[in-house]
């Protein structure tokens, strides 16, 4: 729920079972009894079942303001409505009430002054204690991303192999990373202050640690340098010692004035 907050996405689902009947009479897999509380005890068991799927559909769209779609047979046309709603839509904002910091659910409601019109927005959202403070989780964040099997899309960064050279029994692994301007913040207020970490670990083929990089990166930028990080972003430069090898190397970015996070794999060959 937090990555979808954070990226302002609504969930439509889509039930693609179609049209389901529950009903143990009409199951010709079903193989208990079909007299008696048996039957009714697995009537009422699948009954319970059908609701509760179809309740997490709801609640998902309705808690990110989507719609859910379901008992129908016309999945192109579930498909196409949940496209064409999502083509169109206002962007509401507000400030978030700093002086109440207990973590838990926010309940938003949206109103318009037309009655006959059905409104379809996300019904709050979570706060935990990285909303309001993001360095309380920070250590926490960067282990998880670096560990999880699937990428964090928070920060876009792109990596990049810049070759070897030798150094003695290892290689010096030449690497650069970019983050297009977008995906961090740069406090202008703050005299254009940006800070981000960054860090990476190393594994061989057969799993096994084979390193790790961590580099903090904060400061201001100039503001004759502005321009340039505007439209081509930030870059960064560095390298990682390393024997000769096959390895995979997870590369994570934080940006900490905001708390998101960024991640990638990538297979590495060194020679």
């Amino acid at each position: 729920m937090a990555a979808l907050n954070q990226s302002e996405m609504s969930v439509y689902p889509v039930d693609i079972r179609g049209l389901v009947a529950n009903s143990v009479a009409a199951d010709a897999t079903y193989s208990g009894g079909h007299l008696g509380p048996q039957m009714m005890n697995a009537q009422v068991g699948r009954s319970w079942l059908q609701a509760s799927s179809l309740d997490s559909l709801r609640d998902f769209a309705a808690m990110t303001g989507g719609r859910a779609f379901y008992n129908t047979e016309d999945l192109a046309g579930s498909f196409h409505k949940a496209a064409d709603d999502a083509s169109s839509y206002y962007m509401l904002g507000y400030y978030l009430d700093t002086h109440n910091d207990k973590p838990g659910w926010r309940s938003l409601k949206v109103k318009v002054n037309k009655p006959s019109v059905e409104i379809r927005a996300r019904s709050g959202f979570f706060v935990t204690n990285a909303t309001m403070n993001s360095a309380m989780t920070r250590v926490m964040d960067e282990d998880f991303a670096l560990n999880s099997p699937f990428d964090a899309t928070s920060v876009p960064i792109t990596l990049r192999w810049l070759g070897t050279a030798p150094d003695g029994d290892k290689r010096r692994v030449n690497f650069s990373i970019a983050v297009p301007s977008n995906g961090i913040v740069i406090d202008e207020v703050a005299q254009n202050r940006f800070s981000i970490d960054l860090r990476a670990i190393v594994t061989t083929d057969k799993g096994a640690n084979a390193g790790k990089f961590e580099q903090p990166l904060q400061g201001n930028i100039k503001p004759e340098s502005m321009a340039i990080v505007k439209t081509q972003g930030i870059s960064y430069k560095n390298m990682m010692e390393l024997p000769p090898g096959q390895y995979t190397v997870r590369m994570m970015v934080r940006d900490n004035l905001t708390g998101k996070i960024g991640s990638v794999s990538a297979p590495l060959t060194v020679n």
